[in-house]
């Protein structure tokens, strides 16, 4: 039988988070997608690998004694950093954005920020009662950042709205 998925309140709302995170996101993915094809780069100029592999060696050396050319092992960097750099677009657009509350009289779902301009309730039903969940990072001075689930039940909705605005915002700890 097909599992029946619960009404979003406004399914604009998850592009909305992704732009809002983005300023963090989209560094951070550029940034490990360069470090990366830079080292994969590197590692293919201490172990020229692809050159072994298309027989620019003798055949009887190992990989590793083969003589290393600087134009392929920028080339092998250009490549990774291309692949790397689309892999991080496709985990930037497709990453799971979860609805953070669900209505406890419908069963819709969606964000504190959807319950806005509807003064806390529902947009569904107008009930005013919400589920609240959502995941932290909280810091830890054993373990340093730690994650760490939240789930609250019974939520009003002007309480959620109230904590929303007055929660510092960050890429971890939004609330949203």
């Amino acid at each position: 039988m097909h599992q029946v998925q619960p009404r979003m309140f406004d399914p604009k709302s998850r592009e909305a988070i992704r732009r809002s995170q983005a300023a963090v996101w989209i560094p951070l993915l550029a940034g490990v997608t360069l470090v990366c094809g830079s080292l994969i780069g590197v590692m293919h100029h201490e172990i020229p690998f692809i050159d072994f592999m298309a027989g620019n060696c003798d055949s009887n050396a190992a990989a590793v004694d083969c003589p290393t050319r600087f134009a392929t092992s920028v080339a092998v960097a250009i490549a990774a950093t291309l692949g790397l750099g689309g892999l991080s677009v496709l985990l930037y657009r497709k990453r799971p954005i979860r609805p953070t509350v669900q209505c406890e009289g419908c069963g819709g779902i969606g964000w504190v920020m959807d319950l806005e301009q509807f003064e806390g309730r529902c947009p569904h039903c107008g009930h005013d009662l919400f589920t609240y969940q959502t995941g932290v990072v909280e810091p830890d001075p054993v373990h340093g950042a730690m994650p760490r689930r939240v789930v609250e039940d019974h939520m009003r909705g002007s309480d959620l709205i109230r904590r929303y605005h007055e929660t510092p915002k960050s890429a971890m700890n939004r609330y949203y």
